[in-house]
């Protein structure tokens, strides 16, 4: 069971693979779709055994399991272009498996292009797979790399043996004149553009201070340090409900600097992983505060359940719902990043795992994510249909 995201790197004959190996468990969902956003193949492994039972255990730790279907939608709702390979695991234990009709039903309804039966325990079905991953990635024409550029294959190489001497970052002034040295200065924004895309390096606009992360493995593995549960720190986290506050930033990082913090931050912030607790934040990094929704309680405040009672009585609420089929798990977290921004916004309230409570300029606005007759739900009360709308606009990529 892989916890955290495993990033790999494996030459399978002329191809050079990038693989992330992502954790299943709901505390990390936020971050899959940092790595589902690009063009890729996505190898979903899973078993019979998981498939029939809701948990399973880890380090003494109760882990809902979600079913195939579950990632299958999960994968088309991030990735909705990218093929999926299924590789059923532990089939020298399990013999049982879906009918060919099954299958063929399954191909319809998502991008698969084929189902694979393997055994980590025995490396059966090993060789089959790595086979196959060959003929995707020679066949698949959204697989063909195109003739870059000699110049582009320069600064590839380049940013390859920066990880190799374990660089964390760079500024991007120092990867235009790597470009510049490779006579292709003016294209500099566009292969910084693929390289992120091929995995290479990770960069956001917005973030990090205008430098670009190199070493992902050394960011990814300071952010899980925020959410391993073994750590005395989570225990921490989930008594604060969430609340990041610069005692704990300094603590759980102690041994970085606080430049490198400020890029965990940056990092988890482009993630979905935390939102500032106030927008317009302050330039002072020890002043600003942050919330880590994956340690929000589980239940709706009292306080809002009366704000809904005494509204909904005096007949001054309004309420819109939108409906969907399917809604990925931590999708709330990624709402409440964007009320974070809002610039209208005076105040969040109360916030827990399935809903967000706040105060605008123009009134106050309660967000649920809820389930009904098998369909899932984003409702959003007010007192005016306005306030409502304009929420409604936003959260129109939700």
């Amino acid at each position: 069971s892989t916890h955290a995201i495993v990033m790999l790197r494996r030459k399978l004959g002329n191809f050079q693979l990038n693989c992330w190996d992502f954790a299943g468990q709901d505390l990390y969902h936020a971050t899959h779709q940092l790595f589902m956003q690009t063009n890729a193949l996505f190898v979903l492994v899973w078993d019979f055994e998981n498939e029939n039972r809701d948990f399973h255990e880890w380090h003494n730790t109760k882990y809902e399991n979600e079913k195939l279907h579950y990632w299958l939608e999960y994968a088309r709702y991030f990735a909705k272009k990218s093929p999926i390979l299924v590789l059923k695991n532990k089939m020298d234990m399990f013999s049982e498996d879906f009918s060919v009709e099954q299958k063929e039903e399954l191909k319809k309804q998502y991008f698969i292009l084929d189902f694979l039966n393997v055994s980590a325990k025995t490396s059966q079905g090993f060789e089959e797979l790595e086979n196959k991953l060959k003929t995707i990635f020679a066949e698949n024409p959204s697989f063909q790399s195109p003739n870059l550029p000699t110049n582009w294959v320069e600064v590839r190489e380049e940013m390859l043996k920066l990880q190799g001497n374990y660089t964390k970052t760079i500024e991007f002034s120092e990867f235009e004149a790597i470009c510049q040295s490779k006579g292709t200065q003016k294209s500099a924004s566009t292969i910084l553009g693929y390289l992120h895309d091929t995995g290479v390096v990770y960069h956001k606009n917005i973030y990090f201070n205008n430098k670009i992360i190199i070493n992902q493995s050394w960011v990814i593995e300071a952010i899980y340090k925020v959410l391993d549960r073994e750590s005395p720190e989570f225990k921490v986290l989930k008594a604060q409900k969430g609340l990041f506050l610069y005692e704990n930033i300094a603590k759980i990082w102690k041994n970085h600097s606080e430049e490198d913090q400020r890029i965990f931050i940056d990092f988890m912030l482009s993630a979905g992983l935390a939102f500032e607790k106030k927008a317009n934040h302050s330039n002072n990094f020890s002043d600003r505060t942050f919330i880590v929704p994956q340690f929000l309680p589980s239940d709706k405040p009292d306080e809002v359940s009366a704000w809904e009672w005494q509204r909904e009585n005096a007949f001054t609420l309004q309420n819109v719902r939108k409906t969907h089929s399917f809604l990925p798990k931590g999708l709330i977290y990624g709402v409440m990043t964007y009320v974070s921004y809002l610039s209208e916004l005076e105040e969040i309230n109360y916030m827990w795992q399935k809903g967000i409570f706040f105060k605008m300029k123009t009134g106050e606005v309660l967000i649920e994510f809820y389930e009904e007759n098998q369909s899932k739900i984003i409702s959003i009360k007010s007192k005016t249909d306005a306030l409502i709308q304009k929420i409604m606009e936003g959260l129109q990529y939700y």
